[in-house]
């Protein structure tokens, strides 16, 4: 995956801030994938590379099948994570159709992932809106940082996701 080296550093960013107290908060939004900590962000990462590289190589791999396992309690309509997987998992048996089952397979992929990227869009907002009440009730500067830093988040998410070929 071309994003590998990016999604290790985000990784071993998240281990860091987690250390030194910075993410006390957001318990729930993580969770360990082996010994790694993965983010709802990053696990929309991991499904947006894998829609993008799916039409080149198999994407039913440990990594996307772990994100599907961390996203598929939180997103919302339920039918969208099994829809994703089944999808993820098409192996080609014929090699006459590899073409085609890969270029349905992404086409498919295609049409689910703007609805995971909504979905964990509206996951952040409810989640920002917890600690924006928090922030007011205590004025705990742990939950300020950490509402900034979902806000920054959130901003990226805020344009609708729109395939752009690699």
């Amino acid at each position: 995956m071309s994003g590998n080296l990016t999604h290790t550093h985000k990784m071993l960013s998240v281990k860091k801030r987690a250390r030194s107290g910075q993410l006390h908060r957001l318990a729930h939004w993580h969770t360990f994938c082996g010994t790694q900590i993965m983010t709802v962000l990053d696990a929309l990462a991991i499904l947006e590379a894998a829609t993008l590289e799916s039409e080149k190589r198999d994407i039913n791999t440990p990594e996307v099948r772990d994100a599907l396992d961390f996203l598929e309690s939180r997103i919302r309509p339920e039918w969208v994570i099994p829809q994703f997987r089944y999808h993820a998992g098409l192996n080609v048996k014929d090699k006459i159709d590899v073409d085609l089952v890969k270029r349905a397979q992404q086409q498919a992929l295609l049409a689910i992932f703007p609805v995971i990227h909504e979905s964990v869009k509206d996951l952040l907002g409810k989640q920002m809106d917890a600690l924006a009440r928090e922030f007011a009730a205590t004025h705990d500067t742990k939950v300020k940082d950490e509402l900034d830093r979902l806000a920054m988040e959130y901003g990226k998410l805020k344009v609708p996701w729109v395939f752009r070929a690699r």
